[in-house]
């Protein structure tokens, strides 16, 4: 991992959970799909079949987050407010709510689990039913804006950040709650920062009153530890290390003016060089320098010069509706490349399975997307970065 969360020995105030010598996973189940896409079905079968049910526990037992879960359970029970460090692709929010529900830590409550993003909390809910075999909407369901899959049977419910501050308006102590996951909080939008506060004042409440406490984890891939640490009161930090495949890191000889244009290039040399299969992850800024760069693409990929497999484009971003979205996942037909166009909502928030080349304009190598690579690529994998200059990007997100 990176340095990130150091004191000022240079060490990091944390209990460290070392995996470097453990049993190495062999792809991550966090939001991936690849192996249980169901057109049917919004992502994802039922389940149900034997062979999946199979894969799906392999892919399970060789998380990292599942090599550690018994000393995780052990923590969680102990404290009542832990940050959580986990690499992307690590397991974490799949693995940790279920690791809680089995406890019994939650008791006859439930466990929320907030995303920044609808696509996230609905695309991890679906990939957490199929793996507790159940229907979604029962034990496992999701909350998002003008959708909810929840019921009376729900233990863990994954919903947006703005959904759970809107139930905290009509229930102030969230009493339906026992333990409340705040994932992805490095993204520092402004329902998880408006959250930490009411959360923070909910558990105090509660601690003060004959009411069940209210256990909180903080979860992110990478965060300026220091700040969420001294906030919530010293709590204690875990560190859950653990990578799967080593990636090649490329850079563009110099730093680029127009990295998009750059980024064009880069996919169209990945195309012509790169065996059929190898699919392409490019990271953008937003919705309109996606579709734009998806209109050269297909247009360039059109030309009689262009060799090569056939290019199929997707796009990803927050605002796409769930079904544009969750194509993401298809496996890729033979003798083809996808090439993925995402913001940094393929970054933490979701797994894009088995992709081979990333191409992320950059200030620096490592970051959450090099986690997240050595995590789900196949051995071998290459990451070409484009580099924008080193005083354009902060070294974490700005807070909204």
């Amino acid at each position: 991992m990176s340095n990130m969360g150091v004191d000022k020995n240079g060490k990091r105030p944390s209990i460290n959970f070392q995996l470097n010598n453990a049993k190495k996973p062999r792809i991550d189940n966090g939001a991936s799909t690849s192996s249980s896409w169901n057109k049917n079905n919004n992502g994802y079968s039922n389940g149900n079949n034997k062979s999946q049910a199979s894969t799906i526990a392999a892919q399970k037992s060789d998380l990292p987050v599942t090599l550690v879960k018994n000393r995780l359970v052990e923590e969680i029970k102990k404290r009542n407010t832990l940050i959580i460090i986990g690499e992307t692709g690590s397991g974490k929010t799949t693995q940790i709510p279920q690791f809680i529900h089995e406890a019994g830590i939650s008791g006859n409550k439930m466990i929320a689990i907030t995303q920044p993003r609808r696509v996230a909390a609905v695309s991890i809910a679906q990939r957490v039913a199929v793996e507790m075999n159940a229907k979604l909407g029962d034990l496992v369901g999701y909350s998002v804006r003008f959708e909810d899959t929840t019921s009376s049977l729900t233990k863990l419910k994954y919903l947006t950040d703005g959904m759970l501050l809107r139930e905290t308006m009509t229930d102030k102590s969230l009493s339906n709650y026992s333990v409340i996951i705040l994932d992805e909080c490095h993204e520092r939008t402004v329902h998880t920062d408006v959250l930490f506060g009411i959360v923070k004042k909910i558990q105090s409440s509660r601690a003060h009153t004959n009411k069940p406490p209210l256990k909180i984890l903080v979860m992110s891939a990478t965060m300026d530890v220091d700040h969420f640490k001294s906030y919530f009161n010293d709590a204690e930090v875990l560190c859950l290390e653990g990578r799967e495949h080593p990636v090649t890191v490329y850079h563009t000889a110099t730093s680029q003016t127009d990295y998009v244009h750059s980024t064009l290039v880069s996919v169209f040399q990945i195309h012509q060089s790169a065996p059929p299969n190898h699919d392409v992850l490019v990271f953008l800024t937003g919705q309109e320098e996606i579709e734009n760069m998806a209109s050269k693409i297909r247009s360039v990929s059109k030309s009689p010069q262009c060799k090569g497999p056939e290019l199929k484009v997707y796009t990803l971003y927050a605002s796409l509706p769930s079904q544009k979205q969750m194509e993401v996942f298809r496996p890729t037909p033979t003798n083809s490349r996808k090439v993925i166009l995402a913001t940094n909502i393929a970054e933490t928030s979701i797994t894009v399975p088995e992709y081979w080349r990333s191409i992320p304009p950059s200030q620096r190598p490592g970051s959450d997307r090099d986690h997240g690579e050595g995590q789900v690529e196949p051995s071998g994998a290459q990451n070409v970065y484009v580099p924008v200059g080193p005083t354009l990007l902060a070294h974490y997100p700005i807070r909204e």
